[in-house]
């Protein structure tokens, strides 16, 4: 149990080091509701970023849910377990994301090469 605070410790020590003036002040239980808000956005994002294809567009979802769950965090007391995961949600979907951008970006380079051996022919 010590160390899961030590840990909630330490992730409430990085998250304070953000700059105040990028989060809106709210209470304690509309924090709550915006934590809330930003788990159901990680759990969108993260099922639409196995999308093929599509999934690199959930870079775009997965910025403004970082940024709700990390005003969520900063604003309340009391770490909730649903912003923790929200955020953890929607930095898992940008990075998927950030990997369909290199698959398209790959598939699109190795068809641009097959092309210019056909012209050859």
């Amino acid at each position: 149990m010590e160390n899961q605070n030590n840990k909630q410790d330490l992730i409430k020590s990085i998250i304070d080091k953000i700059p105040s003036k990028l989060f809106p002040n709210t209470n304690e239980t509309s924090s709550k509701t915006i934590g809330t808000i930003g788990f159901a956005i990680g759990i969108a994002v993260l099922v639409f970023s196995f999308i093929p294809c599509l999934g690199a567009y959930a870079i775009y979802l997965a910025i403004p849910g970082i940024y709700v769950n990390l005003w969520a965090i900063r604003r309340n007391s009391k770490m909730s377990t649903l912003m923790t995961l929200g955020l953890i949600f929607s930095i898992i979907a940008t990075l998927i994301g950030i990997y369909w951008c290199y698959a398209v970006a790959s598939a699109a380079n190795e068809m641009e090469k097959a092309f210019s051996e056909l012209e050859k022919l």
